[in-house]
C-alpha cells in the first residue's frame, strides 16, 4: 500500500473516506459515514496490515454479494468465492466454478467492479478470450470495451 498518515483518502466503490489515526486509545477499525477510525499503530506495516484487513472485509460482504447477484441474473453457477490479494489480477475463475477476487478491487468505482465481476462470470460460459467469450460479455455490458479501458488505468498494487 502507499504510506498512510491521518487525512488520508481511502477510495471505497464510488467514495471516498477520510483516514483517522486515532490517538486516544481506539481498540479496533471503526467506520462513520465519511471516515474511516484505526488504533494508532506501531509500525507502519501495523497500519497497512489494519487497512488490508479492513478492506478485506469489505470485499469479503459486498464482492460475494453483487457476483451472487450477476450470477443469479445471467443465470450462472459459482462453486465458491474467494477473496485474495493477487499482484496481477482483478480476478480469475477456475474450470470447476471457484471465482478469486482481488480485494483492490474495493479501490475501484463500482461500474468496474461489476465489469470484473462480468467478466469473471462469462468464464464460466466460456474458458478463454474468445470472440465467442466477448459477445457474451456484451450481452451483458454492451459499454464493456469502455469499462475494459478504464480498468486498465488503474494499477493493481
Amino acid at each position: 500500500m502507499d504510506v498512510w498518515q491521518d487525512g488520508a483518502q481511502l477510495p471505497l466503490l464510488d467514495r471516498q473516506l477520510v483516514l483517522r489515526i486515532d490517538q486516544e486509545g481506539l481498540v479496533r477499525v471503526h467506520q462513520t459515514d465519511q471516515e474511516l477510525w484505526v488504533p494508532t499503530p506501531l509500525t507502519p506495516s501495523g497500519l497497512d496490515a489494519t487497512l488490508e484487513r479492513w478492506y478485506r472485509r469489505q470485499a469479503r460482504s459486498y464482492l460475494e454479494r453483487r457476483l451472487r447477484e450477476w450470477a443469479k441474473g445471467m443465470q450462472v453457477t459459482v462453486t465458491r468465492v474467494t477473496i485474495r490479494g493477487q499482484t496481477t489480477r482483478w480476478g480469475s475463475c477456475s474450470s470447476t466454478g471457484a471465482i478469486h477476487l482481488n480485494w483492490r478491487l474495493m479501490q475501484l468505482p463500482a461500474r468496474l467492479v461489476d465489469y470484473v465481476l462480468v467478466h469473471e462470470l462469462c468464464h464460466r460460459l466460456e474458458m478463454n478470450h474468445s470472440a465467442a467469450f466477448w459477445l457474451r460479455v456484451a450481452q451483458v455490458l454492451p459499454d464493456y470495451r469502455r469499462l475494459r479501458h478504464e480498468l486498465k488505468q488503474y494499477r493493481i498494487v
